[in-house]
């Protein structure tokens, strides 16, 4: 197989999983192909550097499946952290409002008497 191949297989993979794509291609790619120049220094022909070098980086599904898992976690951990900050915000107003509001807003103080 080659790298070409090899990118086209993971690109699909890639889209059907909903991973982020163009990075990992573009990452992928290059370590394939810095790879491919390491073995034909090595003294193998570029068409079996090639081989090997895709063979040595995995199968694409499982290259596609690992990037996803790791796009998922990366997004939840995220997630939780913009919540977290956005309840922390939240309680940090309030606090300001409720120590800042005037004594007929707050809750627990005397009656007052109305004009009226």
């Amino acid at each position: 197989m080659t790298i070409i191949d090899y990118l086209a297989d993971l690109e699909r993979e890639l889209r059907r999983r909903r991973a982020l794509r163009v990075r990992v291609l573009h990452e992928v790619e290059d370590h394939l192909r810095d790879l491919c120049a390491e073995l034909v220094a090595g003294g193998y022909p570029h068409d079996q550097a090639e081989a090997r070098a895709v063979n040595q980086f995995g199968a694409a599904a499982t290259v596609a499946a690992r990037f996803a898992e790791a796009t998922a976690s990366t997004t939840a951990h995220h997630s939780v952290t913009l919540t977290a900050a956005a309840f922390a915000s939240y309680a940090g107003v309030f606090v300001a409002f409720a120590t800042s509001a005037s004594p007929v807003l707050r809750v627990g103080t005397k009656a007052m008497s109305w004009p009226w």
